[in-house]
């Protein structure tokens, strides 16, 4: 028996690094009892080198077995258990983790055995947890396989905070005269009509401008702003017949008829991109410090202004990105090097002016898209900053977080206390003061 082999392999499966031969092995040892075993002392070890708030207890290990082995031996990969948005969650499930279906077939017998009599104490616990239970997926970047935190949460104070739902569809439309509407409430139909068109709201909650002459260029120059205020998202189809989702807090300007040789529009915040195409008039998004242009695309862009790094990322197509001086206006001609995306690439424009090509992780750059916070190595403050878009909170930290990383999915359909309470499996510490304030201990 070779239990370096057993470590090596399930080091392999969960870094997502083994071969199908070496996943058909790992298969085939875990059917021998000695095995299974050696996979419970592996347990037993990396569990003594977590920090508990209190010792680990057998309940813990037995959960471990009773997930990892069904998981390997009915051959779901490591990637099939995150959490799609808003997979539900089995009764007899303890709180590690959110399962996918397929795992959920596989595990169904395994899990009942796993809530004999000690482990109820446990479950009693966590059932609260049944939606953060997605959260459980994060885990400290430079931890071993196994480490995704298992300790108690601390007890947090439920003021307020259980009062928060997550974010939903919802904006604010500024006329060219300045009126606003409040799209939330807005009825579906005619919302508002100029001289170049009329501005329907659907009944899936989209904005869609129906021109009458505006993409013959031959209408009033006039412009709209559709603005989304954090924990709020929208989707509205510009006059040429593109496709524009804002995520939260976001803002984009744009005209209600596109005159002359280009389609120009404006972007503060977060945006994703399904360009018509027409090479004769190419179509430009301005954003804080760039310029992107396109004849016909998909693709995304993250420019917030407390975010270290503009991203534009592509996925389908070609689009231009130049750099720009952060106090450039939209339109203004400057004479500087564009550089080139492909499918797959992303852009990435720092606060010294920098402009870098780097490949993409392009589901992770769309997942709120999707309905997921998606994490590759975030630290502590980048996940905060959406939290406090999404859930329209102030986030204060009385320390450094430090240089722990997360990687990892969750549900944007969580509520805030479901989510903080996930985040607190993961020794993340806080409280909640008054005016929808988290402060990290």
């Amino acid at each position: 028996m070779n239990a370096t082999l057993l470590r090596d392999l399930l080091d392999k499966y969960m870094s997502e690094t083994a071969s199908p031969q070496e996943r058909a092995q790992l298969h085939t040892l875990l059917q021998n009892d000695d095995y299974s075993r050696v996979l419970a002392g592996i347990i037993d070890d990396d569990l003594g080198r977590q920090h508990y708030d209190n010792a680990p207890d057998e309940n813990i290990r037995q959960q471990l077995l009773d997930r990892i082995m069904p998981v390997i031996q009915h051959g779901v990969s490591y990637s099939e258990i995150l959490p799609a948005a808003a997979h539900s969650i089995m009764p007899q499930e303890t709180g590690l983790a959110a399962i996918s279906r397929k795992e959920q077939v596989a595990a169904t017998t395994l899990s009942h055995k796993a809530l004999s009599a000690p482990v109820v104490t446990m479950r009693r616990r966590l059932q609260r947890m049944a939606y953060a239970a997605a959260i459980l997926l994060l885990f400290v970047s430079t931890a071993v396989w196994l480490k995704w935190p298992l300790h108690k949460p601390q007890e947090q104070p439920a003021i307020a905070i259980a009062a928060i739902p997550p974010g939903r569809n919802g904006a604010i439309l500024t006329l060219a005269d300045g009126s606003t509407i409040l799209l939330d409430s807005a009825a579906n139909g005619a919302v508002a009509s100029d001289a170049n068109g009329t501005i329907t709201k659907t009944a899936d909650g989209s904005l869609v401008y129906i021109a009458g002459n505006g993409f013959a260029g031959t209408g009033a120059q006039l412009f709209n702003t559709l603005r989304t205020p954090p924990g709020r998202q929208f989707n509205v189809v510009l006059p040429d017949g593109s496709k524009v989702w804002l995520n939260a807090a976001s803002t984009l300007r744009y005209p209600t008829a596109f005159a002359g040789n280009e389609r120009l529009v404006s972007l503060t915040g977060e945006a994703y991109f399904e360009v018509t195409s027409n090479s004769s008039r190419p179509f430009k998004v301005q954003s804080p410090g760039q310029l992107v242009q396109v004849l016909g695309t998909h693709f995304n862009i993250n420019a917030y202004a407390n975010e270290p790094l503009t991203n534009t990322t592509l996925l389908e197509g070609s689009v231009s990105v130049t750099a720009l001086p952060f106090d450039s206006i939209a339109g203004q001609t400057l004479k500087l090097q564009p550089k080139l995306l492909l499918p797959g690439q992303q852009s990435q424009r720092n606060t010294a002016g920098g402009l870098a090509i780097v490949h993409a992780d392009v589901q992770q750059s769309i997942a709120w898209k999707e309905g997921l916070f998606s994490f590759k190595k975030a630290d502590l403050r980048a996940i905060m900053r959406q939290v406090e878009r999404w859930y329209q909170v102030q986030v204060a930290y009385e320390r450094n977080p430090g240089g722990e990383t997360f990687t990892g999915k969750i549900g944007r359909n969580l509520s805030l206390q479901e989510l903080m309470e996930g985040l607190a499996f993961t020794h993340v510490k806080y409280r909640i003061e008054p005016g929808n304030k988290i402060v990290i201990e």
